[in-house]
């Protein structure tokens, strides 16, 4: 397993932060109506999604990463 560290600028944070608090909102939903397995593939697309916004910052500049192995 590899570990990435990114520091992200103030405006790559905020675009992350609204990507993780509605996927945060949609889970807790799943949650709260007991339908998480019925909606577990769309749970891994939101993980996917963030996994992609952190993706797309890195290649932009590989400058942002150090990885640990």
């Amino acid at each position: 397993m590899t570990e990435m560290c990114v520091e992200l600028s103030a405006d790559e944070r905020q675009l992350y932060k609204a990507v993780e608090d509605r996927a945060r909102v949609e889970i807790n939903r799943y949650l709260r109506e007991g339908v998480v397995m019925k909606n577990y593939s769309c749970i891994l697309a939101m993980l996917v999604r963030l996994r992609q916004v952190i993706s797309w910052f890195t290649s932009a500049n590989s400058s942002y990463v150090s990885i640990h192995t």
